[in-house]
């Protein structure tokens, strides 16, 4: 998928038969249940973009026999918006409801995170790919929503160690905004409870730190040299060397 097709519009073309597929049912060959929902798919459609999921259907599997695919341990809706995901090539990461409905949903960081996580499990690359783009575009305005670290969290426990996509966008917003972070009572226990995530969180910040440094310009003689212009810790101020003046 090109790049100009993520976060796009209404859907046309081939992507637009396929969801009309999706939303009528037709020629449907492949029923996927979960939790009580059901959607009347395609092999052709799904098999082709998921080997996890055509292995449900291969050798010896009971579905192999009913043409059904009963996933009970995945999220429908996390679900939905990826098989959404395989027929129209994108996906829905707005709240349904708004207002005082609006706590009952899933924030636009958590639901890309839950497609992101669900497809790595599937192992779809295109639907994270998107994921992570629509991720990196919330979290810029996103970040102060609350939601950072249960999206840590779900990160460092459902994710491959060596999957870095999503991790790192998350560590990048965390450490810019951590003084306004580092007080608030969810993120302290995440950080108490998973030493991994306190860890990065930390190296995160120091690198940004020392990136600051080395870049620090002194506003009253222009002092741009990392030995004249130092960080002190104890005020959370810029020290001149040239000048004597401390900044921030």
């Amino acid at each position: 998928m090109s790049s100009t097709a993520k976060d796009k519009g209404p859907i046309s073309g081939l992507a637009a038969v396929s969801a009309s597929l999706l939303e009528t049912g037709l020629y449907s060959d492949l029923t996927i249940k979960c939790q009580g929902r059901i959607w009347k798919a395609h092999r052709n459609v799904v098999f082709l973009q998921s080997k996890p999921l055509a292995a449900h259907l291969s050798g010896a599997f009971k579905e192999s026999e009913t043409g059904e695919i009963d996933l009970p341990d995945d999220d429908p809706k996390t679900l939905d918006r990826l098989i959404q995901f395989l027929y129209k090539e994108t996906f829905d990461d707005e709240p349904t409801f708004t207002g005082v409905l609006a706590a009952n949903q899933d924030s636009r960081l958590i639901t890309c995170t839950k497609v992101y996580i669900l497809a790595e499990k599937y192992d779809i690359p295109a639907s994270k790919e998107l994921a992570k783009s629509k991720f990196e575009k919330a979290i810029a305005t996103d970040w102060n929503d609350g939601s950072l670290a249960a999206i840590l969290e779900m990160i460092y426990t459902e994710l491959p160690e060596f999957d870095c996509g999503l991790k790192d966008v998350a560590l990048k917003a965390t450490s810019e905004h951590i003084e306004e972070l580092v007080d608030r009572g969810e993120f302290a226990d995440v950080c108490k409870q998973n030493g991994e995530i306190a860890f990065d969180v930390i190296k995160g910040c120091l690198e940004g730190k020392n990136l600051t440094k080395s870049m620090g310009i002194c506003p009253q003689c222009g002092q741009i040299r990392a030995s004249s212009v130092s960080w002190q810790y104890n005020t959370k101020k810029f020290y001149c060397g040239q000048c004597g003046r401390t900044f921030a």
